[in-house]
């Protein structure tokens, strides 16, 4: 396993950014996203960054209240500090236990994929937000779901679906997680919510 991990730790990036965790970042709609996180940046960091990831659907905040979101950062130089340590890939867990590895699986935590995925070259700005929601908040989005399709039997589902997705704008979004790394692949394991 040490001939997997040592080349990910020498070759990872990371630098956290714990100064923007808890920042609460306001955000209009679905559609509004990676526009008004990229205005609060502007203002957070002292970067540029654009985006370059998938079109924000709604359903991990509709299922989970999350948003898991990569941007690309311009022209950013890393540190001697920024280079990750097999302790760190531990802490993002691509270290498995004695029990996972077998002869069948020498990889069971995809750090071949890591490895991988670090070849672009390029250095990302990873955020993880949790949407604000008020005590008492029912997150059954499937009763909620089947509440409107019986109010409403004849309307499409992925209409209900974008009017339950409407209900979570605007509102403030925490972020929990952030850090710059040379991986998109790097959080992985340790916001999976799948």
């Amino acid at each position: 396993m040490n001939d997997l991990l040592n080349p990910a730790a020498l070759g990872l990036k990371y630098r956290a950014l714990p100064n923007l965790i808890s920042q609460q970042v306001p955000l209009r709609s679905i559609d509004t996203i990676t526009t008004d996180v990229l205005a609060w940046l502007k203002s957070s960091i002292p970067w540029q960054v654009s985006y370059r990831g998938r079109e924000q659907r709604g359903g991990t905040v509709l299922k989970y209240g999350l948003l898991d979101l990569a941007f690309v950062v311009e022209g950013f130089t890393w540190a001697d500090q920024d280079t990750a340590s097999v302790a760190l890939l531990d802490d993002l867990g691509f270290v498995p236990d004695r029990s996972e590895v077998s002869e069948r699986d020498t990889d069971p935590r995809s750090v071949t994929s890591l490895v991988r995925d670090m070849d672009d070259g390029r250095a990302y700005l990873l955020l993880f937000l949790e949407e604000h929601r008020a005590p008492g908040y029912d997150r059954d989005y499937h009763m909620k779901l089947r509440a409107l399709q019986e109010a409403d039997p004849q309307a499409p589902e992925h209409e209900l679906t974008d009017r339950l997705i409407a209900q979570h704008f605007p509102n403030e979004f925490a972020v929990t997680d952030a850090c710059i790394t040379n991986a998109r692949f790097a959080w992985m394991h340790k916001h999976f919510y799948m």
